[in-house]
């Protein structure tokens, strides 16, 4: 069934210099029939599964297509004209995307790759698929043209949005070496805004999948998904200093940002962990959370998103690496610059201040330095809740004499 729906993605355009007048209906349907046939007789009269059909090229080198809307049916530009300029053009047998995701969306990944026959093929299928977006999306016969890379990749937004979920089911049976060296290394040489297009979708299922679904969180899923948050924090979003500092773009980053927080499932019962609420298990991906907020909180989407999580996980979020996770976001700098102007950050840190303070009833001496510390860059933003804090019985009697040490 799936090898008959591939081929069926696979159309053929009118001739080329037609104008899409050749088309005939009857004729392309015949033909689709005719496909279906022969599929079914090939998969009857074999003993095993047959290979998967993988998508024809991404472009095809032809002469240029030249218009002639007075020309007899069926004429068009001669194709064996030596005087015809031969460009790289959409192939007139070609993959159709929009047919094929739909496709892709029906595919039982865990039962394919559970069969050691059905794994290969279904793997082999998959490697096709995303050479062909890659190509579709960067045309190999452009390398070097500074002009040739676009926004191509803006037609296949849909295609790339349910490929990028199909390689995250993909990935959940691979171990972190197969997984980056089979597509996450390809995706990750991609430029920003193209990279990030795959990682929103693979990035959200994922976790969805290895994180918030699973009985247990492997090792290889937190491999995974450190080195797609390292390709993440290689954005020019991250760059401090760089033009419209601290603020979020386009459509990819701010789904990836809440992800990365595992925030970005509000409320789901029947999860394992996390969107059902129970927060118990939370350093189990506290290396993730520590990589992102240490590099990138400055941002204001990326601490808005972290307090959310705190907020979340309250009853089990360690005071100890709130405090020093706060600590190097104000230890960044220029704050101000980077947007926190006008927003809730600082009051919203006071009051987890506050909260844990009060939690932990009796701080100990480091932790209460920190906290502290953390109240005095508040007070400089203008944070009078902050100033408040200070004089509260827990903090009135801290000294301050570590702090410039830098408790971390």
């Amino acid at each position: 069934g799936l090898d008959l729906g591939l081929r069926l993605c696979i159309r053929q355009r009118p001739p080329r210099g037609s104008g899409g007048r050749s088309f005939d209906a009857q004729s392309e349907q015949t033909e689709r029939l005719n496909v279906a046939q022969n599929s079914i007789e090939a998969y009857l009269s074999s003993f095993g599964y047959p290979e998967l059909i993988t998508p024809p090229a991404a472009w095809e080198l032809a002469p240029q297509e030249r218009m002639n809307w007075f020309a007899e049916e069926g004429d068009g530009i001669d194709q064996e004209d030596d005087d015809a300029e031969m460009v790289w053009q959409d192939p007139r047998r070609y993959w159709d995307w929009d047919s094929a995701r739909e496709v892709l969306a029906l595919i039982p990944v865990a039962k394919l790759m559970a069969d050691a026959e059905l794994r290969t093929k279904f793997l082999t299928l998959a490697d096709s698929l995303l050479d062909w977006t890659l190509e579709r999306m960067n045309p190999s016969w452009r390398e070097g043209d500074p002009h040739g890379r676009s926004d191509r990749h803006n037609d296949l937004l849909q295609w790339i949005g349910q490929l990028s979920k199909t390689l995250a089911y993909i990935c959940t049976c691979l171990s972190e070496e197969d997984a980056t060296t089979r597509y996450l290394s390809k995706i990750y040489q991609l430029e920003d805004e193209q990279s990030l297009s795959l990682l929103s979708g693979f990035v959200d299922i994922f976790i969805c999948l290895t994180v918030l679904d699973a009985d247990e969180v492997s090792p290889d899923a937190i491999a995974i998904l450190d080195s797609a948050l390292t390709r993440v924090l290689q954005d020019r979003t991250f760059e401090r200093r760089s033009y419209r500092e601290g603020e979020v773009y386009g459509y990819d980053l701010p789904r990836l940002i809440p992800s990365f927080m595992f925030v970005h499932v509000p409320k789901a019962d029947m999860a394992a962990r996390f969107a059902n609420g129970d927060w118990s298990e939370i350093e189990v991906v506290m290396p993730l959370v520590d990589k992102f907020v240490k590099t990138a909180g400055w941002v204001p989407s990326v601490a808005e998103d972290y307090l959310t999580l705190v907020e979340r996980a309250a009853e089990h979020y360690p005071p100890e690496r709130f405090a020093d996770q706060v600590i190097a976001i104000f230890e960044m700098e220029d704050l101000t610059r980077a947007g926190w102007t006008n927003t809730t950050l600082p009051a919203r840190i006071a009051v987890m201040v506050q909260n844990l303070a009060e939690k932990k009833q009796s701080l100990d001496v480091g932790l209460a330095q920190k906290m502290l510390r953390i109240l005095d860059f508040l007070v400089d933003m203008g944070d009078r809740r902050s100033a408040a804090l200070q004089l509260s019985e827990t903090f009135k009697n801290v000294k301050r004499g570590a702090l410039l040490d830098g408790a971390t």
